[in-house]
């Protein structure tokens, strides 16, 4: 795979850079961004450093945030927004040559930009942009755009511990004790029907299971003799988050390359991370949409790959904002695709929908169990 171009091997580290002239226009078309968009942002870029009230503004923004500071909560987004985060590439691309990345996860990485800013243009007519947060992990915390998928670095958070069979592939999860839980068994601070409880000695581990098929919480508990077992996965140990940028379809094999191509490239460039799993957490691991969308649905299929836990506070509204576009009157809603049909037939059915979270471990059996369950050869993908 090709390195980072030498034009940008030495990039500068003043968030003034953007002002030099052609500076910004270099850079951004090196790294594939569209002209139409490189003319914006550099008719911002020259409009606000003519202006010394608005390049103090400028530099009193980007200077925090490029330092690893973010913004304060509440601060309104600002036009040069996006000029912070173009600032930040010089930071994004040192990093991503001394780690070895290859420049073509570079260049989809840094073109997330593009299509944040390609969505809101679509809505609003203009080039704007409110994701300046999101960024942050672009420039600070290794955000990596690899194939059809995102990743990032970070400590498993979910409140589950997870066992595998020291002889076996058998695998169990349990919930964190004083965990309130619905009698569906969903978690559920406010009309809950029964607390988790979880034990571990070195002879026992007791708690209530979930169910890996639907990510329930059973309100029975379980027993198991700890020797039989070896934990996997615990909060607090290294994983690598899954995020599902918009884009081209979610195909299996889409998705199995870049799963693929991660784990290969994280165990080159980030040997020092001893990464247990891949987790998700979003809309699209509910496993209720395997009851209201056909069975080859690309949805389904990605949503299988991962064993499925409850999500602390649950709603469908992230659903409800990529579906129906923040639209929660679904019954007035006039549908226009499929999936707002299956949905909204599914909801009027008395069924609902909630944010699930999601692991798949590193070992290639359960990577391997996961390509069947979606459909596909085992032996492609494996982690």
């Amino acid at each position: 795979m090709p390195d980072i171009p030498n034009s940008l091997a030495s990039p500068p580290t003043s968030s003034d850079w953007i002002f030099q002239p052609g500076e910004l226009r270099q850079q951004l078309a090196l790294l594939g961004f569209l002209p139409d968009l490189i003319d914006h942002l550099n008719r911002e870029a020259v409009r606000i450093g003519a202006s010394p009230a608005l390049r103090a503004e400028y530099r009193e923004a980007a200077e925090p945030w490029l330092t690893g500071t973010q913004r304060p909560p509440g601060q309104e987004m600002q036009d040069f927004d996006p000029l912070i985060v173009v600032a930040g590439f010089p930071k994004m691309l040192a990093r991503h040559r001394d780690l070895n990345i290859p420049f073509q996860v570079t260049q989809a990485t840094a073109l997330d930009l593009q299509r944040w800013m390609a969505e809101f243009r679509e809505r609003t007519g203009k080039w704007e942009f409110q994701q300046l947060g999101w960024f942050f992990n672009h420039v600070h915390r290794d955000l990596l755009e690899i194939g059809r998928l995102q990743y990032l670095p970070a400590p498993f958070g979910a409140p589950f511990r997870i066992y595998q069979r020291t002889t076996g592939d058998e695998i169990f999860a349990f919930p964190e004790a004083g965990k309130n839980c619905s009698d569906a068994g969903w978690f559920d601070k406010g009309a809950h029907v029964f607390e988790t409880t979880f034990e571990e000695t070195g002879r026992i581990i007791v708690g209530n299971p979930v169910d890996l098929e639907t990510g329930q919480i059973s309100r029975q508990t379980m027993e198991l003799v700890a020797q039989d077992f070896h934990l996997r996965l615990a909060p607090g140990m290294p994983s690598w988050q899954v995020h599902i940028p918009s884009g081209s379809g979610l195909t299996p094999a889409a998705c199995a390359d870049s799963l693929h191509q991660a784990a290969k490239l994280f165990e080159k460039c980030f040997p020092e991370i001893n990464w247990k799993a891949f987790c998700c957490t979003s809309w699209l691991l509910d496993r209720e949409l395997g009851k209201c969308l056909p069975p080859d649905s690309n949805i389904v299929a990605f949503g299988r790959r991962f064993l499925p836990l409850a999500k602390t506070n649950a709603t469908p509204a992230q659903l409800f904002e990529r579906v129906f576009g923040g639209n929660t009157d679904w019954k007035s809603f006039q549908p226009r695709t499929k999936l707002q049909c299956a949905i909204i037939g599914h909801l009027a059915n008395g069924g609902k929908f909630r944010e699930t979270g999601g692991v798949i471990l590193t070992r290639r059996e359960e990577t391997a169990h996961n390509l069947k369950v979606a459909g596909e050869d085992p032996s492609v993908g494996l982690v």
